[in-house]
This record gives C-alpha cells, sequence and structure tokens, in this order.
C-alpha cells in the first residue's frame, strides 16, 4: 500500500471511540483487495485513548494512516462537516470508502465487490449496501435492507427512502466530493447533504449484502447526543427544522430537478418531530398517511397501541430502538 498510490481512500472520523476503535481499523486492514488503500483518518480531539490507540496503529502499519489529530474540538467551534474540511481534500484515491469510528465491516471483500462494481459502471457515483444494526456490544438487532433486491435506485427513491442509508456502507467516487457547496457545510450532518448531491452527479446501485456492522446510539456518536437530555424535544424540532431547510437548499441547487420528491422529503420531517415526541395521535392523522404506512408492520401497530394506551406502548417497546 505504501508503493503505489491509493485506488480508495477509506475516511474516518474519531471522537471518544477507544472502545470501538481496534474493532474498526482491523475491519480495514483486514480487507482484502487487488488494489492499494489508504486510510484517512481525523480526530476530532478526543478526550479517551482514542488517539493513543491511533498511534499504535500508524506505528505498526507505517505509511497506511494519513492521519490529522486535532488539538481543539473543531465541532464544538461550528465545524460540523469535518469530512469534507479535513478528510476529502486530503484523499489521493479515486474512490472515497467512509466508516464510521465506532462501526466496522463484517465482510473482507467489501472494497473489492464496490470498487469491481464502480469500475465497470462509471455512471455511478455511490454504491451502498445493506447494514447489520447492532447494539453497542455487537449483537445484531436488526438486518437493514434500503430495498428487496440489489438494484439501482431511481431519484425519487432515493430522495424519498424512509432511511438514509447507513454512511459507513458507501463508496462513492472522490471528484465529486470536492469543492463542495455550502450547505453541506451548513448542516450539522453529513450523509444526507451528500447524498443529495451525488445524486446530481450520476446513478447510485444499492448492493443488497450486508457487509457492515452499524452501532446503534454508540457512545461518542453525534446521535447519542441528541436522543439525550431534557431539552431533547427542543433539539430535535432544531435538528428536524435543519434538515427541512438543507432540502430546500438543495432544490435550489438541483434547479427544482426533484422538486415533487423535495417537498415529500420536508413534510415527512414534519412526522418525523411528531413520530420523536411520541405524538401518536398526530402520526395517524390523513396528512401523515404516507410516511406512516411506509413504517415497518411492527412500528405500525406499536403506535396504534400507543394511540390508545402509551402506558402498555412504554411497557411493549423494545430496547434500542433508534433514530439514527
Amino acid at each position: 500500500m505504501t508503493e503505489k498510490e491509493p485506488l480508495v481512500s477509506i475516511c474516518v472520523l474519531t471522537y471518544n471511540h477507544e472502545r470501538y476503535l481496534r474493532q474498526t481499523l482491523d475491519s480495514f486492514l483486514s480487507q482484502k483487495t487487488d488494489f492499494p488503500f489508504e486510510i484517512v483518518l481525523h480526530d476530532d480531539a478526543s478526550t479517551d485513548a482514542t488517539v493513543e490507540i491511533i498511534r499504535e496503529y500508524d506505528r505498526k502499519y507505517p505509511g497506511v494512516f494519513q492521519l490529522l489529530l486535532q488539538k481543539e474540538n473543531q465541532y464544538s467551534q461550528g465545524k460540523y462537516n469535518v469530512n469534507g474540511l479535513f478528510n476529502f481534500p486530503r484523499a489521493k484515491g479515486r474512490y472515497i470508502a467512509y466508516c464510521d469510528g465506532d462501526d466496522y465491516w463484517v465482510d473482507d471483500r467489501k472494497l473489492q465487490k464496490q470498487v469491481d462494481y464502480m469500475e465497470a459502471h462509471p455512471e455511478c457515483s455511490l454504491c451502498f449496501h445493506a447494514v447489520n444494526d447492532v447494539d453497542e456490544d455487537g449483537k445484531l438487532l436488526r438486518v437493514f435492507r434500503s430495498f428487496s433486491e440489489s438494484k439501482v435506485p431511481s431519484a425519487k427513491e432515493m430522495v424519498e427512502i424512509s432511511r438514509i442509508p447507513s454512511f459507513s456502507s458507501w463508496m462513492f467516487r472522490t471528484e465529486y466530493a470536492q469543492n463542495l457547496p455550502d450547505f453541506y457545510f451548513q448542516c450539522r450532518i453529513g450523509d444526507i447533504p451528500l447524498m443529495l448531491i451525488l445524486l446530481t452527479k450520476g446513478e447510485f446501485y444499492y448492493m443488497d449484502d450486508p457487509m457492515t456492522d452499524y452501532r446503534v446510539h454508540a457512545n461518542g456518536s453525534w446521535t447519542s447526543q441528541l436522543w439525550r437530555g431534557e431539552d431533547y424535544q427542543k433539539k430535535l424540532k432544531q435538528h428536524v427544522e435543519e434538515i427541512k431547510d438543507l432540502y430546500r437548499a438543495f432544490d435550489r441547487y438541483s434547479e427544482g430537478r426533484y422538486a415533487e420528491a423535495v417537498e415529500y422529503a420536508v413534510k415527512k420531517q414534519d412526522f418525523a418531530y411528531i413520530q420523536g415526541i411520541e405524538d401518536f395521535r398526530g402520526m395517524l392523522r390523513k396528512e401523515y398517511r404516507p410516511y406512516y404506512r411506509a413504517l415497518p408492520l411492527a412500528a405500525r401497530i406499536g403506535y396504534r397501541i400507543g394511540a390508545v394506551s402509551p402506558k402498555l406502548y412504554h411497557l411493549l417497546k423494545p430496547k434500542n430502538v433508534g433514530h439514527r
């Protein structure tokens, strides 16, 4: 991996991931490929042993890592999309594969499979795949499939998708992550704006193959902070309004090419809010019927129970119901 320019840049963000990071990095280094790759890592001033682990791996695998270890936390300074600011510009590969520092890959040919497809399909701007949702300890909660089979989804399907594909399943063309528009950097999360940008660059391809374990509510994740605390409802409302603004900015960026799907996505954020605050009767209103019907059957049954008896709903509600 040190003799040639890498074909793939694995970009990873870490922050207080000492509990998970060895498993994450080992899943990168165990990849079986016929091409070189690099690991482009940004740590946002972790306060635990994360940096010590990073330095240990950098010493053990010289020439593989490109490290940027911050002394001051960048996210707290309003630099929300640190990937776009600090990782993507450093990527040397033709493709970027992303993985959070608390997730990990479970197929040692994940990179090879995605590269093979993208090399054969230059019209593809993003390749993603199914994921395993796991808990803090790696116990399988569910297999999440964006679609029922491998396919090229339509742009409308992607804008209206019920759950954004796990960022740790993505591979995309590096050139499309350069010179990103302002709305990308203004958003507190990176997956939705980048997905929308990539949508304007080419086709997507979904592999119905779970090759990533995706931790739900892992410590240190942005969402683990959002979904905790007494001001949860206020933070959720702010988050929803920011996402609505993002979709409207994308509508302007794409010159209205996806206007109908964007309007659907904006309205879905209002549904997400009343879902988040568990307004069971509100979720059943006629205007939210398309979003309610898109929910899994178990969730619909649960919310119906909640509309009649909130206490019974909370007794029956499974653990690890995540918002990520």
